[in-house]
């Protein structure tokens, strides 16, 4: 640094452009006049990156003196830490712009801040050196700056209130005394977007929500998910599969698909506080006796009822649902289907007032229906009055017309255990176990046992189902269903759900196999587009490099010409000279002939 160095004509320099769009920046040239001339205050530089109004030709002008230096050594970054606060040129539009390192990224990435125009952005390393001065005939590298750090400094990534939505944005600079910001739109993964800087109130900025680890978000769970290039508010409509759920927004029905990692809970800053939205809380119900308050009831940490209510507007009844009884003046339960009532049963029930009860367990981030538990709405004497549904009455009716021949005799004391459960009454079955005729006599009931067992476990693990399961399951529910139909059991419910969520597989392998293609297809034209943008970027730079082999070419025949001029003068000065010196020759030439002749005729 501290060695003496001087610029000379035809040497590569750095020019300093005044233009208003280009203050701050430097431009390489080749410096065609000797600064060491008495009385040059302006020099001649012709351009290496820049072409005249004609873009035929370099661009070439009369720069002041104090405004041309040198070209920065090649490792002038090497022993250099590049941190928060150091000064920076970076290459931009073919020049080089001083700047002031704001924020460090990953991968060697920085953000950088220019002051004119006030603008920040993102370049790699490769891209960036250190700031020098230049004194006239040494570099003096700068002190670093010393940033000022709050919750909305230079450089910091916040989110814009935008209608309903929030938007990223950094900040580029505070403006004085009016609590107002120039931001920029940033996209989620910390990369800048071409776009023009934006002058905002402080009521509409608030910092980076912070990361929250959801494991999985359920069913009508309010969300924000990132579409397009902002935060929107939403509800889950749907999972798809594991790490990808259906969301809607507004008040439309119609959802998106978004990966686990586009979705975030919803949050509010207030007083430089981060808080989770909370949700209204539950009102208390009468009765339909008028006398006492029925306070609903859901497990600790359930929301989804809330959700449904706030969706459809309609109370949630699970569990148990009572019915006035108009003749003894007495509220009665009757009870609900678990998973596979009969529905037709369920739309021919009177349309009376009902009271909540909730029974429901989570299990495995889904809702399980406890038909096992017994509630009942007392009356006023405090005595339960259960009214048969009518799935009961028309078993009792076909008894009446039907007797039933067994291939066994029920000897076992839990055949009255099962079939007392609601989840066995709540259905038609007309079971007669015909197929067991050819099994032996002593195993037939033990069978008929086990069958009952299976179509309880089937259930059960028809219920505890997950969006990712397998096809070829559901085919085995499917045929272990159809087997129990042939020894009399009520099926068609199960059956006709199972048909229906083959149907979503089906459909959810064919969205599956759409996204492949379509992401084959982005992969690809983004491929063919990188591509024709590098082959953009050669031809370009080989043009550059033949303009700057012509140029070069150019001032090397120039120089010849000029040599040659001066060569062609000294010889045509020579031949004046010469030719000179014959007239004179000539001219004594004659004399002496003279002089001759005048003494040969001289007389004796």
């Amino acid at each position: 640094m501290e060695q003496m160095i001087f610029i000379r004509k035809d040497d590569k320099v750095e020019v300093f452009s005044e233009e208003e769009e280009l203050k701050g920046s430097y431009y390489r040239a080749i410096l065609e006049d000797n600064p060491t001339k008495l009385g040059h205050n302006k020099l001649k530089v012709r351009y290496l990156t820049q072409l005249n109004e004609h873009r035929l030709a370099p661009l070439t002008e009369f720069v002041d003196q104090r405004f041309i230096r040198p070209v920065p050594s090649e490792d002038v970054n090497d022993g250099v830490v590049f941190v928060e606060g150091l000064m920076v040129d970076a290459y931009l539009k073919d020049g080089w712009w001083t700047g002031v390192v704001v924020k460090t990224m990953e991968d060697e990435k920085f953000l950088v801040y220019f002051d004119c125009p006030p603008d920040i952005i993102q370049f790699e390393k490769k891209k960036l050196r250190v700031h020098l001065d230049w004194t006239g005939f040494k570099w003096i590298r700068p002190d670093n700056k010393e940033l000022v750090k709050s919750v909305f400094s230079c450089g910091t990534m916040v989110e814009l209130r935008f209608d309903c939505a929030w938007i990223p944005v950094i900040v580029i600079k505070e403006l004085e005394k009016d609590k107002r910001f120039l931001v920029k739109y940033w996209n989620k993964s910390y990369s800048c977007r071409e776009s023009k800087n934006l002058i905002v109130d402080s009521l509409r900025l608030r910092p980076m929500q912070p990361p929250l680890s959801v494991g999985k978000y359920e069913l009508l769970d309010h969300v924000e998910a990132f579409s397009g290039f902002e935060w929107r508010q939403g509800v889950v409509r749907g999972i798809v599969f594991e790490g990808r759920y259906m969301v809607s927004f507004g008040a439309t029905k119609e959802a998106s698909q978004f990966n686990h990692s586009d979705i975030r809970p919803p949050m509010e800053w207030e007083d430089g506080v981060w808080h989770k939205r909370t949700k209204p809380k539950r009102q208390k119900e009468t009765s339909l006796d008028g006398n006492r308050n029925v306070q609903t009831k859901e497990p600790p940490g359930n929301e989804m009822a809330d959700d449904v209510k706030k969706e459809s507007g309609l109370p949630i009844t699970l569990g148990v649902t009572a019915t006035k009884n108009k003749t003894q003046g007495k509220v009665s339960p009757v009870p609900m289907k678990n998973g596979f009532g009969n529905e037709s049963t369920r739309e021919k029930m009177p349309e009376e007032p009902k009271i909540k009860y909730y029974t429901r367990k989570r299990k495995r981030g889904g809702l399980k229906l406890n038909s096992y538990i017994n509630k009942t709405v007392l009356s006023s004497d405090r005595t339960p009055n259960v009214v048969k549904n009518s799935a009961s009455n028309a078993e009792e009716n076909h008894a009446k017309h039907t007797i039933m021949v067994l291939p066994f005799a029920k000897k076992s004391p839990v055949w009255k255990t099962y079939e007392s459960l609601e989840v066995f009454k709540s259905v038609s079955h007309s079971l007669h176990f015909s197929p067991l005729f050819e099994t032996k006599q002593d195993f037939r009931e033990g069978y008929a046992i086990g069958m009952m067992v299976t179509y309880f476990g089937l259930l059960e693990k028809f219920k505890d189902l997950e969006a990712d399961v397998p096809v070829s399951q559901l085919n085995s529910l499917k045929d272990s269903f159809s087997e129990l139909e042939k020894h009399g059991f009520n099926v068609t419910t199960p059956l006709s759900r199972i048909d229906k969520l083959l149907a979503l597989k089906d459909r959810q392998l064919y969205i599956m196999e759409e996204l492949k293609g379509f992401d084959k297809e982005m992969t690809n034209e983004f491929s063919k587009a990188k591509q024709e943008f590098d082959d953009m970027e050669q031809k370009i730079l080989e043009v550059k490099h033949k303009i700057i082999e012509l140029q070069r070419q150019e001032a090397a025949l120039k120089e010849q010409k000029e040599a040659e001029k001066e060569q062609k003068d000294a010889a045509w000065k020579k031949i004046c000279q010469m030719e000179s010196c014959a007239k004179d020759l000539n001219v004594e030439l004659e004399d002496v002939e003279f002089e001759f002749e005048t003494i040969l005729s001289a007389p004796w």
